[in-house]
């Protein structure tokens, strides 16, 4: 029996009916909703533009490497893909193939380094292997689930995770729940914030102003050491994590600037400058920036209607 389709919406660009009938039987068995079938890269930009303007983002888009035209004989799905993804780069593609791609295998290593998600799924069509190659990535397709990272203010942590879980009606992955997921002992670090980020649909970063910090004197410019004021800063951590989220899936990281006092000045990740950085607080305005900041990166919200002036704590 079907679930019902409550995981978002999918489309497929293949130009063989009986290939897209496959993934969209797979598809709605997991929830999903699998739309018309598009096979030109017209009618693919045409459904991009729609569900852009309309705001009804996709969970992913599917382009069979395989894609040919009998209009333009040299046209492929990798070609149609790097015409499409200048212009709509914040979808999560899955490229797949219902032959053997060894002969794209050059151009696939190449795609690896992109910033952008690719996922090659070799022989997708064949036998049982949809279930088998698809279900991991069916699994971490969660737009409501959001990976928190932060520092030592666990009054500020508690704020932010009570806006997204009560007022946005998100999903928080915590740093225990991240630690669930990988499968050994004694996990590094670095294994158990893979394993957040990857899990989640989007990383929020919060730098709350949790250390004092000193700029050694021969080091200060001239207006720095004429600045008597008290300055802070987030954990080291909070950066290193930020840095790995930023290396993995930047267009899905957003950075939460909130420093408790306002008396001390507060040193912002400097070198994350005017990148998907928003200076909060508990205000209405606040919070309606950091909305719509999650939903450019198409977290899927469920608001309250009273989402505004909820109380945080």
């Amino acid at each position: 029996m079907a679930l019902p389709p409550t995981r978002g919406h999918v489309l497929v660009c293949d130009d063989n009916q009986k290939n897209y009938e496959k993934l969209k039987k797979y598809l709605e068995s997991e929830g999903f909703v699998c739309g018309e079938r598009v096979s030109t890269e017209t009618e693919l930009r045409q459904a991009l533009t729609i569900a852009e303007s309309s705001r009804t983002w996709y969970q992913f888009v599917m382009l069979d490497m395989d894609l040919s035209f009998s209009d333009e004989p040299k046209a492929t799905g990798l070609s149609v893909y790097h015409s499409v993804l200048p212009d709509f780069p914040n979808e999560t593609y899955i490229i797949y193939s219902s032959h053997d791609a060894d002969e794209y295998r050059a151009e696939i290593n190449r795609l690896m380094y992109r910033d952008v998600k690719f996922v090659l799924l070799d022989q997708l069509l064949k036998e049982r292997n949809i279930r088998l190659h698809l279900s991991g990535l069916i699994s971490n397709s969660n737009a409501q689930r959001v990976f928190l990272v932060h520092g030592r203010n666990h009054t500020l942590r508690d704020k932010v995770h009570r806006l997204l879980t009560v007022g946005f009606g998100l999903e928080v992955v915590g740093w225990e729940d991240a630690r669930e997921r990988v499968k050994t002992a004694r996990p590094y670090i670095y294994e158990i914030v893979m394993a957040g980020i990857e899990m989640s649909h989007l990383t929020l970063v919060l730098f709350s102003d949790d250390e004092q910090v000193e700029l050694r004197g021969k080091f200060k410019s001239s207006t720095e050491k004429g600045d008597k004021r008290e300055r802070r800063q987030a954990r080291a951590n909070v950066f290193i994590e930020a840095g790995y989220a930023m290396g993995v899936r930047p267009r899905r990281t957003l950075f939460l600037e909130w420093p408790e006092s306002s008396r001390a000045t507060f040193e912002a990740p400097s070198d994350f400058a005017g990148m998907h950085s928003i200076r909060f607080d508990e205000s209405a305005g606040k919070r309606d920036v950091l909305r719509r900041r999650l939903e450019s990166a198409r977290c899927l919200l469920k608001m309250k209607s009273n989402w505004d002036t909820i109380p945080l704590s």
